[in-house]
């Protein structure tokens, strides 16, 4: 019975610390990605600027393959918006909503529903390293409250800023290999 209570008090413990420690850490995050594409820059802006083009290279659709996203507004222009439902949790339910576009530049937000609530802001830049190659960062940005700030630190971050470097991966690979 002392072992179990020491453990309770251990348990407690690693909890309260947690705690204090969320209360000191960043209540946002940003997470940064690029890759350089053999492509010239008007190829893969005009690939990525397509939210049909999604299921050939998103890591965020890929757990369920009968997930068929809802494309309103011009595909590819501001005010075009994918929303998703997915009975799967790893995909879950939201939106993406193209808010600005430039040459160089396309801004989303993001809006999740399920499993969890939250909204984020992507930023797709495309800089042309030659005539023939491009380089593409993603830049996305999030809120998370206290104390999800931990857990979004701790797991949410890292897990964004792998899934997003195989997404640029996964369209590198495909327009690369583009007849």
């Amino acid at each position: 019975m002392k072992i179990l209570k020491n453990l309770l008090y251990l348990i407690l413990g690693l909890i309260i610390v947690a705690l204090i420690a969320a209360a000191f850490l960043p209540k946002n995050y940003t997470v940064v990605v690029s890759e350089t594409i053999k492509q010239p820059k008007t190829v893969v802006y005009d690939y990525l600027k397509l939210f049909g083009n999604q299921k050939e290279y998103s890591e965020w659709i890929k757990p369920d393959p009968n997930l068929v996203p809802v494309i309103t507004g011009t595909d590819g222009t501001v005010g075009s918006k994918s929303s998703w439902k997915s009975e799967n949790s790893d995909v879950g339910q939201g939106s993406q909503t193209i808010t600005a576009m430039t040459d160089n530049q396309i801004n989303l937000d993001l809006e999740f529903i399920a499993p969890m609530e939250g909204k984020a802001k992507v930023i797709n830049k495309f800089e042309s390293q030659d005539s023939t190659s491009t380089k593409v960062t993603v830049e996305f940005y999030s809120d998370a409250p206290y104390p999800m700030n931990l857990l979004s630190i701790l797991v949410g971050k890292p897990m964004i800023e792998k899934t997003e470097k195989q997404i640029l991966k996964n369209v590198k690979d495909i327009l690369e290999n583009k007849k």
